[in-house]
C-alpha cells in the first residue's frame, strides 16, 4: 500500500472535476472534504465488507481474572474473526470462536479455568472460556523511552516469546508494540503504535505486558478524520491507505461516481457500471489468493504445533 488518503483523495476530485460552474458554485463547493470523506467510507465499507480483503492482526494481554476483552477495532461484526491462538509458558493454543448457546451449554460454570478453547462475541466484547490458567508474562522498563524508539530497554525479557516465526507483541500502558527479536534486558526491530494505538513516549519502570491472545480478523477500512471545519485531519491525509495499490482506481472511480449523481447522471452512471463489473472480479481474485484454512481451529484437547509432548511444560502449572 503506497497510496495516501490524500492521493485518493486528489483522484476523487479530478475524476469528477468540470470546467462549468453548476448553478454558480464551483466543484470545490459541490463536493467539499465532508461529502467525498463520507461517500469513501461508504465505498470502503462496501469493499471491506464484500471482499474480506482488509486483514489485521489484534492482540491483548490475558490473565487469571479476565473475563472478556474489547472487540478488535474495525472489525466485521458478522464474518471478521479467522483465526487466533494463546499462548501459555511460551507455547501457542488455537483458539476458536462460537456462539452464546454452544460456550453456556458447554461452560455452565464461570469458575472453569484452564486452557481458553473459545471467545464468544456479544456486542462489542468477547467472553474467554474456559478462563485462562495462566497470566500474561511481564517486565518493566529500564530506561525511558521516547515515541521514536525501536529498541525498548527493559528489566528482564524471561517468560516473553521468543518471535519464531512470527513476531511477539506487548503493551506498554495504550501502546501496543511489535518486536522481531529479544535481547535477555531488551526487545529490538520494534514497530511503534500498531493496532490502531499510538506511539509516544514512556517513563522508566512502566509496566511492559506481553500480548498473550492474538486473533486474525477481517476489517473495515480506518474511518478518514475531519476537523470541526469539516476539513480532513492532517494526520489522517498523510496516511497510507489500507487498500492494495491495484484496487484504488476502483475506489476512486467508486466515489466519483457517487459523488456526480448530483450534476453528472451520465457520467455517474458509467463509474456504477464499472464498480458492478469490476467488484465481483476483485472478490475472486481475493479469494483464490488465500489458502483452505478453515474458520478457526477444531479444539479436541491441549497440544502446542512446536513439540511432540505437549503436556510436559504443564505438570509444573
Amino acid at each position: 500500500m503506497s497510496y495516501t488518503v490524500q492521493e485518493v483523495v486528489d483522484g476523487i476530485r479530478f475524476e469528477t472535476s468540470t470546467s462549468e460552474d453548476i448553478q454558480n458554485k464551483s466543484v470545490e463547493d459541490l463536493f467539499n472534504d465532508k461529502q467525498i470523506v463520507r461517500h469513501l467510507k461508504y465505498s470502503l465499507d462496501q469493499y471491506a465488507i464484500k471482499t474480506l480483503a482488509l486483514e489485521e492482526i489484534f492482540s491483548t494481554p490475558i490473565s487469571v481474572t479476565t473475563r472478556e476483552i474489547q472487540e478488535p477495532p474495525n472489525i466485521i461484526r458478522s464474518q471478521g474473526y479467522k483465526f487466533g491462538w494463546t499462548l501459555i509458558v511460551g507455547r501457542k493454543y488455537p483458539i476458536n470462536i462460537k456462539d452464546l448457546k454452544m460456550i453456556h451449554t458447554v461452560f455452565p460454570f464461570d469458575t472453569f479455568i484452564g486452557i481458553p478453547s473459545w471467545l464468544s462475541p456479544w456486542r462489542d466484547k468477547l467472553d474467554i472460556y474456559p478462563l485462562v490458567n495462566d497470566s500474561f508474562s511481564s517486565t518493566s522498563l529500564s530506561d525511558a523511552i521516547s515515541e521514536t524508539d525501536t529498541t525498548i530497554p527493559v528489566e528482564s525479557t524471561a517468560g516473553f516469546a521468543t518471535p519464531v516465526p512470527t513476531a511477539g507483541r506487548f503493551t506498554i500502558e495504550n501502546e501496543k508494540i511489535e518486536y522481531k527479536t529479544l535481547t535477555p534486558t531488551s526487545f529490538t526491530d520494534c514497530t511503534r503504535g500498531i493496532e490502531e494505538t499510538e506511539a509516544v513516549s514512556h517513563e522508566r519502570t512502566t509496566q511492559v505486558k506481553e500480548n498473550n491472545l492474538v486473533l486474525f480478523y477481517y476489517k473495515k477500512h480506518f474511518e478518514v478524520k475531519l476537523f470541526d471545519n469539516n476539513k480532513i485531519d492532517p494526520k489522517s491525509r498523510n496516511r497510507l491507505m489500507d487498500v492494495s495499490d491495484e484496487h484504488i482506481p476502483a475506489v476512486i472511480n467508486r466515489v466519483a461516481g457517487l459523488l456526480l449523481k448530483k450534476i453528472d447522471v451520465g457520467r455517474a452512471k458509467e463509474y456504477e457500471k464499472e464498480w458492478q463489473e469490476w467488484l465481483p472480479e476483485a472478490i475472486a481474485d481475493i479469494r483464490n489468493g488465500r489458502s483452505s484454512i478453515t474458520h478457526g481451529g477444531n479444539i479436541r484437547d491441549m497440544f502446542t504445533w512446536e513439540f511432540d509432548t505437549p503436556y510436559d511444560h504443564l505438570r509444573s502449572l
